[in-house]
């Protein structure tokens, strides 16, 4: 069995991808960290709770 050298391009793509990533999200981050999921949980299923009572309603009535 023959062992080869990794491709220098290779290497180059493995320390380009895991270089630190700048995103305009990261100053919310700190924000959404500290939040417990749960309510943001009730939140969605309150809001599409509510949207398909609106729309049952609505075709319904």
């Amino acid at each position: 069995m023959e062992v080869r050298a990794v491709p220098r391009r290779w290497d180059s793509f493995s320390k380009l991808k895991s270089a630190p990533q700048k995103h305009a999200t990261m100053t919310v981050a700190p924000l959404a960290a500290d939040l417990p999921m749960w309510p943001t949980s009730l939140a969605v299923l309150g809001s599409s709770l509510l949207i398909t009572i609106a729309w049952l309603f609505y075709l319904y009535r």
